[in-house]
């Protein structure tokens, strides 16, 4: 990602930052269970929003 694809899509990286920080997190969730298996949980939680149509 570069700074003209940022200005595209968001208008800013102000704007950018505010639709990630709408978007919300909660790392409570993921930090439940072994470590080791901390990336997964983000990845198929970020892969979940996108297939629900929220990313």
């Amino acid at each position: 990602v570069d700074a003209a694809l940022v200005i595209r899509y968001f208008g800013s990286k102000e704007r950018l930052f505010a639709e990630a920080v709408a978007q919300g997190f909660d790392p409570g969730g993921y930090l439940v269970g072994e470590r080791s298996g901390l990336g997964e949980r983000l990845a198929r939680s970020v892969l979940q929003k996108k297939d629900d149509g929220g990313g």
